[in-house]
């Protein structure tokens, strides 16, 4: 449901219907600031409209009635029609602190596995954490299943979920990287993370042994890359940008269908290289080429220390709405992952670089500093 909420002191809880005039919206937004901090909401507006919502001339659509009661507080809640395309110049001009800030530190991996040498426990369960403990303590728990129970789902996937889009809007990850990476991308052009890997000639196929060291192997990476840039099967052409470590961006013109298994198992080693399958009927097209396009990079790299190139997250940039279209507000991405600020990008939020470095609590720090500074901009 959508909720329009003006905090009125002192006056009995009122529940009505009226149409908002475009003078209306800005004053229910200022409203917010009448209260205090910890009465806010989240979501002030949300300007979504699907597509069988949309009207010719001014898009309207009904809010639910509701007369909220929270903490003894008297609230005045509108059921109205709503113009979107008021709400949404509206929402782009709102400044952030007329809403609740938002600060999401997000933990990737925590949960880990649980190890012999602690007793069966986790990093996590073993380790001091009275920090989280007393956020916990103070805040509300809750489990959060990313795509549903029981599912482990990659990171990729889970921050979309977690940042409000469906499984039907998702890019592929390939996109992230590219964009997060500078790169331009365009619908026309399918994407795929390309990645140049040590492997071994069994009787079953080629097994994966490793991957090229960042340093030592750096240049080695690049030059066998890109000898197997600008190859072209059955009127497909693949092209390679690098990006590091014998890793690159695949970009794969003239009609490709992105709906492509990949053929890296994803494990760092002694796993076998994966044959490419069309998930569709459409999509054989593609996966037989790409499945031609490994051959031809075997023989390319034939004799050399890292003989083939494996392919993973296919997919094609897709028309979503950006976050502030969605949700009403907007923020910042602060990562050294190439992928989270490709995702940032792709919503239209901001993306900020924030590199790792070998002091983890530095670095959180800095990070904190960084959200301090961007809620008070």
């Amino acid at each position: 449901s959508y909720r329009v909420e003006q905090h009125e002191t002192g006056q009995q809880p009122v529940a009505g219907r009226r149409i908002i005039a475009e003078d209306d919206v800005a004053r229910l937004f200022a409203a917010k600031t009448r209260a205090e901090p910890q009465e806010f909401v989240e979501h002030v507006l949300v300007a979504d409209v699907r597509p069988h919502q949309t009207k010719a001339h001014g898009a309207e659509r009904d809010f639910e009635s509701d007369v909220a009661h929270h903490r003894c507080d008297d609230r005045v809640v509108l059921q109205t029609s709503v113009s979107a395309q008021v709400v949404r110049e509206h929402a782009a001009r709102v400044s952030l602190r007329r809403v609740l800030p938002i600060v999401v530190i997000l933990l990737d991996g925590l949960a880990d596995r649980a190890h012999e040498a602690l007793g069966g426990r986790t990093g996590n369960e073993a380790a001091e954490t009275p920090n989280l403990d007393a956020l916990a303590a103070r805040g509300s728990c809750g489990l959060l299943y990313a795509v549903g129970p029981g599912r482990a789902p990659s990171s990729e996937v889970a921050h979309w979920s977690m940042l409000g889009y469906r499984p039907d809007e998702f890019p592929g990850r390939a996109v992230f990287e590219a964009l997060g990476r500078g790169q331009d991308v365009s619908a026309d052009d399918v994407l795929a993370y390309a990645a140049l890997r040590p492997a071994e000639r069994r009787e079953d196929g080629w097994w994966l042994t490793g991957r090229p060291d960042p340093d030592g192997d750096a240049h080695e990476a690049r030059r066998l890359v890109e000898r197997c840039d600008g190859i072209v099967v059955d009127g497909l052409a693949f092209s390679l940008a690098h990006v590091w470590r014998g890793e690159a961006v695949l970009r794969i013109s003239g009609g490709a269908d992105e709906r492509v298994t990949d053929t890296d198992a994803f494990f760092r080693d002694r796993h076998p290289m994966l044959r490419p399958r069309g998930l569709t009927p459409e999509a054989e097209r593609t996966a037989r080429a790409c499945e031609e396009w490994t051959r031809e990079v075997l023989r390319r790299l034939r004799g050399e220390a890292f003989p083939v190139i494996t392919l993973k997250w296919f997919g094609r940039p897709r028309a979503v709405p950006t976050f502030l279209e969605r949700h009403g507000v907007t923020g910042t991405f602060a990562a050294e992952s190439a992928f989270l600020r490709g995702l940032a990008l792709s919503l239209g939020l901001e993306a900020v670089e924030a590199r790792e470095t070998d002091d983890p609590v530095g670095d959180l720090r800095g990070r904190v500093d960084l959200a301090t500074r961007r809620l008070e901009a």
